[in-house]
């Protein structure tokens, strides 16, 4: 088996999960980044990494890595995965958002194409057995031709409603959107994980395709969860984010099932 050499940019709350992945695969955490020495302590004491560094470029320099994860603050990532594809990393791993900024997510995409390196973001949800099942359903039109989406998000855009958005192109296949118009509410100058986020947000957009979504952002909502509705010509689907397994269908003809 192919060994990899992975080195972890930022080594706080979600740096573990991924560290644990990489562990699960058996490939080798050759090294670690952060500017805190208290975090960095913790991963070797937790995951035997003996490369630690307090300057990403250090560590990218010195250490030939195969795959880098960048989980630090959304206003750093365009920076630290444009240093990875530079320093030679053929496999980037962002956390999500992308960035902060479209131009800041165009830099990350063409110093990649440029230095051949894949970049990926960390929308997991794409990955998760149920949601591969929904789409597979949905594109092979079994429950009818998908019509429209309304995602729900609890959280932010940058923070948590990525995940909406993210989920809501690939139930479409992920083509190029042909519009988008939104409106925010940002009264309270709410900070999180460094940037500005929205006290609330709705934007609606069509695909090439022709699906429409719709979908809501609030912080400001109390205990309200993540949501998603996926229309058809057939049936609808209904998906409750916190709710890991089980999906809910309206089928045509009948007000309400659960599967």
């Amino acid at each position: 088996m192919t060994s990899y050499r992975v080195g972890i940019i930022g080594c706080g709350g979600i740096a573990h999960a991924h560290a644990k992945a990489y562990l699960e695969l058996e490939l080798d955490i050759a090294a670690a980044a952060d500017v805190k020495n208290e975090q960095l302590e913790k991963f070797r004491e937790l995951y035997g990494v003996g490369n630690l560094y307090d300057d990403h470029r250090q560590m990218l320099g010195k250490e030939e890595l195969d795959i880098v994860s960048i989980c630090t603050w959304p206003p750093l990532h365009s920076e630290m995965t444009v240093d990875a594809a530079e320093a030679g990393v053929k496999g980037i791993l962002c956390e999500k958002p992308m960035a902060t900024c479209l131009a800041e997510a165009d830099r990350m995409i063409e110093a990649c194409d440029k230095m051949g390196a894949k970049l990926a973001i960390g929308h997991v949800y794409r990955f998760w057995e149920a949601y591969i099942e929904a789409e597979r359903l949905i594109s092979s039109n079994a429950i009818g031709e998908i019509t429209f989406i309304h995602g729900i998000s609890a959280g932010d855009l940058l923070s948590d409603g990525t995940h909406i958005v993210d989920l809501t192109s690939f139930f479409v296949s992920d083509p190029p959107v042909n519009w988008v118009i939104g409106q925010i509410d940002a009264h309270e100058r709410r900070r999180r994980y460094g940037h500005y986020v929205e006290d609330a947000g709705i934007f609606y957009l069509e695909f090439r395709n022709g699906v429409r979504a719709f979908i809501e952002l609030s912080q400001i909502s109390g205990n309200q969860p993540s949501l998603g509705y996926v229309g058809f010509t057939e049936e609808s689907l209904f998906k409750d984010l916190n709710r890991a397994r089980s999906v809910d269908w309206w089928k045509k003809g009948s007000r309400y099932c659960t599967a």
